[in-house]
């Protein structure tokens, strides 16, 4: 009972910041709320040892969200409805797909956590000590890690010039 009071006390506090987080990585409100869900309920089983509940709970969303991403784009019904909405917002779908086909090839073989830090870096626009507090490495091994996908991008776009 005591991490049920817990987790009410955390999504009091932090559940805006939560689901902030989440609307901004899924760019939809009903699966930001659903994946906001996702996160307080994995809180349950851990809400007794947690130090940081903030870097905690926005590390979580991140992760959340990122594996819904993922989970829709290996869901063809699912990347039918994307594809609906794209039309029906007028985006750049061919832009869009090339993009995601990119990003796709950069992080192939990469470890988890270099998305969730490029996303940081380069989307929240964090500092390289704000990442590595929030991933709990050293700000050089955050600065090698973006250097290593820079490289591996410059490659990339090497190799598309000579095709």
């Amino acid at each position: 009972m005591e991490a049920m009071k817990k987790v009410e006390e955390y999504y009091k506090k932090y559940g805006l910041m939560v689901y902030k987080r989440c609307s901004e990585i899924l760019k939809n409100d009903d699966k930001a709320l659903d994946a906001m869900q996702d996160v307080f309920a994995k809180i349950i089983t851990v809400s007794n040892n947690i130090n940081y509940p903030s870097s905690y709970l926005y590390r979580t969303s991140t992760h959340v969200c990122l594996n819904i991403l993922r989970r829709e784009k290996n869901n063809p019904l699912v990347a039918i409805d994307s594809l609906e909405y794209a039309i029906a917002s007028d985006e750049d779908l061919e832009k869009n797909f090339l993009v995601k086909d990119k990003l796709n090839s950069l992080f192939h073989g990469e470890k988890k956590t270099s998305r969730v830090i490029a996303f940081m870096r380069y989307v929240d626009k964090m500092s390289l000590e704000d990442i590595a507090e929030e991933m709990e490495m050293s700000v050089s091994g955050i600065k090698k890690r973006l250097r290593k996908m820079k490289d591996k991008l410059h490659k990339m776009e090497v190799e598309n010039e000579y095709k």
